[in-house]
């Protein structure tokens, strides 16, 4: 269903977000243990390859230098690209990481001239081999996106064997001073400008009559706890007040796993009260009706709904939603059409399904879903069009509300319910660039909580799986 999918894209854009805060503030956090980041990171290499080989050139500053009568180097036009690396280390420090790029190669395109000791040659390229950049990268929360900027970059590097010494030496100390900083710069740019397009809000509905505030409340680094994201989560209809329901503390004592996306309670009422008062799950589920009950076609039926809630998580009651809204069903059986509103209030409970299928060696899909368990409904006839014949609409009045309700309640958990639960189990499949990684989960499930729920694994290198090599473009 629609509900279902924007529910799970929404849940997956969180994830994009790679912080421990208020609990008043959050409704949505993200772990990652230490221990499961060194697994993660060690199968960085060949993602954050990519995202190097595709930087622009980056221009750096020209080089003078001169000694009379012993050298002079005159460099001018230069542009570093072409950049890769062999081997990545990311460590984890208090609000930092330390990455070390290893094996570093690169070009220098460049015009101009050099003479020592009446030695004269001319530039226009200089490779760069068997180098080593260690950069430092504070990583915080700013403005409700992640903020992260290199504070301290080292080039160790080695150039082309063709070069007088004096000038090898005079290019190697430009590169590791004017030449750190220019590529400092030029990177903390790229990150200020790709992380503040990062969206705040999320639309939860096709027609983006709801929002929900996705902004970061905290981001914490730390050698010892990982990584924890702390996401806002509150929801509302445009131009509303945001919903004003606490948080709790998202606490999941007792659980072993070292990758866990919580969810508190308040998120889902929040959300669902916004798609309630908006009027975008009217539309939602009235345009998936046709597809999913068999009317007859003399009838037409359209749900109007009222309230969204109560919402509870616990261990013992699953993640269950209350719901109240009007069933509209128009008869074409008499002319002009006549219609009857039957206000029903709905319990339910909902669970996320995670699948892993194997592909093949170096590919596992995982996929995420739901299932909607039994539907209790309660029934009450509460409008019949005045020009009904009078002795229908008496009979339709004296009707037990008991059996009317238990009727409608077998009727939708023996035909709505597995249709819903039909279209939830195709589920969402998780985008294949994200393969590599979703491939270290293992025993992924759908974990529930006093308060919250939570999608949670073990991060694990299986043993068939090796550290993927880094391919040089």
């Amino acid at each position: 269903m629609a509900f279902a999918r924007y529910f799970v894209l929404a849940a997956c854009c969180l994830l994009s977000f790679a912080q421990v805060a208020d609990a008043q503030n959050a409704g949505i956090r993200f772990n990652l243990t230490a221990d499961a980041w060194n697994v993660f990171s060690s199968f960085l290499g060949p993602e954050l390859q990519k995202i190097v080989s595709e930087m622009p050139p980056i221009a750096l500053p020209n080089i003078h230098q001169e000694k009379k009568y012993v050298y002079k180097v005159d460099l001018t036009d230069i542009t570093l690209k072409g950049l890769s690396f062999s081997a990545l280390d990311a460590q984890l420090g208090s609000g930092e990481l330390k990455v070390s790029l290893k094996k570093f190669a690169a070009a220098l395109n460049c015009q101009g001239t050099w003479s020592v000791e009446g030695l004269h040659g001319k530039f226009t390229h200089i490779d760069i081999s068997d180098g080593q950049v260690d950069a430092t990268l504070a990583i915080s929360a700013k403005n409700g996106r992640p903020d992260m900027k290199i504070t301290k970059m080292d080039l160790q590097i080695t150039l082309g064997t063709d070069l007088n010494v004096i000038v090898k030496d005079i290019i190697v100390a430009f590169l590791k001073l004017d030449g750190a900083r220019t590529i400092k710069n030029t990177v903390n740019s790229l990150l200020t400008e790709k992380l503040g397009a990062l969206p705040t809000e999320i639309h939860l509905d096709p027609k983006n009559l709801t929002v929900m505030d996705v902004s970061l409340s905290s981001l914490v680094v730390d050698p010892k706890a990982g990584i924890v994201v702390d996401v806002v989560g509150n929801a509302h209809a445009v131009n509303a007040p945001a919903c004003q329901l606490p948080f709790g503390p998202m606490v999941a004592a007792g659980s072993s796993a070292n990758l866990r996306l919580s969810v508190d309670a308040a998120v889902i009422q929040c959300a669902g009260a916004a798609l309630v008062s908006s009027g975008a799950l009217d539309d939602i589920v009235n345009s998936a009706l046709p597809g999913l009950m068999k009317l007859d076609g003399r009838l037409a039926l359209a749900l109007a709904f009222k309230s969204f809630g109560p919402t509870t998580v616990s261990p013992a009651t699953g993640l269950a939603v209350g719901v109240d809204f009007d069933a509209i069903i128009t008869s074409k059986l008499f002319a002009p059409e006549r219609f009857i509103t039957i206000n029903m209030n709905a319990a339910t409970s909902f669970e996320v399904t995670m699948a892993q299928t194997v592909v093949n060696r170096n590919l596992t899909q995982l996929t995420v879903g739901g299932h909607l368990n039994n539907v209790t409904l309660g029934v009450n006839v509460t409008q019949i069009a005045a020009d009904f014949p009078p002795a229908f609409a008496a009979q339709i009045a004296s009707s037990n509300m008991a059996a009317l309700s238990a009727q409608a309640s077998g009727f939708f958990n023996g035909q709505v319910v597995p249709q819903v639960n039909a279209a939830l189990a195709a589920g969402f499949a998780v985008p294949a660039k994200f393969a590599t990684f979703t491939q270290l989960l293992k025993d992924p499930k759908f974990a529930l909580y006093d308060g919250f729920f939570a999608l949670e694994a073990t991060v694990t290198a299986p043993p068939s799986l090796s550290v993927s090599p880094i391919s040089n473009p």
